[in-house]
């Protein structure tokens, strides 16, 4: 009984990691060319990532809530003074799963990764003054940490 439940169990957790990457698939096709992640697309993603962790307790929601925080902060700052916006909620919401997904420490190396291609896309197309999707490379960023998590293993982190 207990192979049984341990198959089931495995099964979904597949299932609901392929799930996740044709929604990360689908959400850099959308950022990229309307430059918005819709609300019920981040939701999706948080219900999968939550899912596909075993045992999450409480204690997990932690460190994704105070990146949330500190990013909100930066977000509602930044409204403040330059009275439009610098980067989505949306894209606050895909950084809160996402380090829901791989944990603190982790999710600082996503970040300064996505940031760094699309520094190194805007160099090289050239268009500074444009708005730029940066869901899409953090989805991407996050597509390639899952797809190739066997060879990168940081120091002293937990393996996703």
């Amino acid at each position: 009984m207990g192979i049984l439940v341990g198959a089931i169990m495995a099964f979904f957790d597949q299932l609901s990691v392929g799930l996740l990457i044709s929604l990360l698939i689908f959400l850099i096709f959308l950022d990229e060319r309307y430059k918005e992640i819709p609300i019920t697309l981040n939701f999706l993603i948080i219900i999968l990532v939550t899912i596909s962790i075993p045992n999450i307790s409480l204690n997990d929601y932690v460190a994704p809530l105070i990146v949330m925080a500190f990013l909100l902060l930066i977000y509602f700052g930044f409204l403040l003074i330059k009275k439009k916006e610098g980067m989505g909620l949306g894209d606050i919401i895909l950084i809160f799963s996402i380090s829901l997904f791989i944990g603190f420490p982790n999710i600082l190396y996503l970040i300064t990764i996505a940031s760094s291609l699309l520094l190194l896309k805007i160099i090289f197309t050239q268009k500074y003054k444009e708005q730029h999707a940066f869901g899409s490379w953090l989805a991407g960023v996050f597509l390639t940490f899952i797809l190739f998590q066997e060879f990168y293993v940081f120091e002293g982190s937990v393996t996703i």
